[in-house]
């Protein structure tokens, strides 16, 4: 990649630079031009980082070569996404996503509301492996839940966040997770043991602490006829027999049995669509 001897040391801050670069291009995509792509505040970095390398002695080919092989690593991880957006887009429209939201509600009592609304966005997140998904989804109807029977909204935000959040770094099919695994050119399977390895703490930290703020943030009087009018609106919709659950499930038995994951999700989209079809129609229009 590099000619002996034409190597310069490159300094601590010349080295930290693209990541400057990155940081303040992202930030000003964000929040000051909301026109930009976010693709472009990457590349800023990206070209950061080629100029000082070739200023460097570094030959441009070799580093338009390494450029494209890390590219490819990560490709996998690019097709991933866009099967996990498949896969919400059909849940949601086949009623799956509504019948999780439906059957999990079943299982609210209001002193446990908190700790449920994490253990259901956890489960929710990992399916998906998307937090964003579920939050946009689930963690909705649970917020509105919440409000009805007076828990406050920074307790109920952060559980439904943290079950989110941990949901999808633990979910086999998290984006992230591959990426991790394609960067660090190492099997996802491994990878996975690891964060599991690392998750739990934080698991059962979580599940007593949101137990014990749950209980003492409502009142033993407080009802539920909040949920009643959450779960009568979804079925004023879709038509939720039992068998909605089953595209999710079998993703987990899938991922179980280590089927490749991109096989995973379009089994997953596929089932998830013949089964809005039978039971709801939502997706045949």
């Amino acid at each position: 990649m590099m000619e002996a001897g034409e190597q310069r040391k490159i300094s601590l801050i010349l080295s930290a630079l693209p990541f400057v670069v990155s940081i303040v291009s992202l930030f000003a995509a964000l929040f000051l031009f909301h026109d930009v792509p976010i693709y472009l505040a990457l590349l800023a970095g990206w070209f950061t980082a080629l100029i000082i390398a070739v200023a460097h002695k570094w030959k441009l080919p070799s580093l338009l070569l390494a450029s494209y092989a890390g590219m490819r690593n990560t490709f996998i991880v690019v097709t991933i996404l866009l099967l996990i957006g498949g896969v919400i887009a059909v849940w949601m429209a086949s009623g799956t996503v509504a019948g999780l939201i439906v059957y999990g509600m079943g299982l609210v009592v209001p002193q446990f509301l908190v700790v449920i609304a994490f253990l259901l966005t956890f489960g929710m997140s990992m399916l998906l492996g998307t937090s964003i998904g579920t939050l946009s989804t689930m963690g909705i109807a649970l917020a509105g839940l919440a409000h009805v029977v007076g828990i406050p909204s920074g307790l109920i935000g952060g559980a439904l966040i943290s079950g989110a959040m941990v949901g999808d770094r633990t979910s086999p099919l998290s984006g992230t997770l591959h990426l991790l695994a394609a960067t660090a050119n190492i099997k996802s399977d491994e990878t996975f043991r690891h964060i599991v390895r690392s998750a739990v703490p934080v698991f059962l930290i979580c599940l007593v602490l949101y137990t014990w703020l749950g209980y003492q943030a409502v009142d033993s009087g407080v009802s539920v006829d909040g949920s009643e009018r959450e779960i009568a609106g979804l079925q004023s919709v879709f038509h939720l027999p039992w068998v909605v659950l089953i595209p999710p499930l079998l993703v987990l038995l899938l991922a179980g049995l280590r089927v490749p994951i991109r096989t995973n999700l379009i089994l997953g989209i596929l089932l998830g669509g013949r089964i809005g079809i039978l039971c709801s129609g939502a997706i045949t229009g």
